[in-house]
């Protein structure tokens, strides 16, 4: 843990995936500005803040994996349960879960871009002949 509380708190954002910008503004109870995104980039030169910020980035890849090879384990039992019981529904759900977990299946989402056209006719004339009057020469 560091000595200094401000920076430990700005390396424990920063190990979760806050930008320097946003993790020196947390820490220094400032507003998101341009000053923070140097004053964070600078901190995180810092030797110290640095090693501190692989150390904790170090220890949640080991509780991932870990928890990753538990549900590993438990999804493969829960396969061969429903293999031996004779529930293929159960043993699709539970393929598809682990397929999931190891990101090898994505899921699809609907997105909708709505693009609207203003034509001229739609635009009033006082705002016509207010952009005449104030169009550059």
């Amino acid at each position: 843990m560091l000595e200094n509380p401000r920076h430990e708190h700005f390396a424990q954002a920063v190990a979760k995936g806050r930008s320097a910008k946003a993790a020196y503004a947390d820490a220094y109870a400032r507003r998101a500005d341009s000053y923070c995104e140097s004053a964070g980039s600078r901190l995180l030169r810092n030797d110290k803040v640095a090693s501190r910020v692989a150390e904790l980035q170090r220890r949640a890849v080991q509780r991932h994996d870990v928890s990753i090879y538990e549900l590993t384990a438990e999804l493969r039992h829960a396969i061969d349960t429903a293999k031996q019981q004779q529930r293929p529904g159960d043993i699709v759900s539970a393929a598809m879960a682990l397929a999931k977990l190891h990101g090898l299946v994505v899921e699809k989402r609907e997105t909708t871009n709505h693009n609207h056209t203003i034509s001229a006719e739609a635009i009033p004339e006082s705002a016509d002949a207010w952009l005449k009057k104030h169009k550059p020469h």
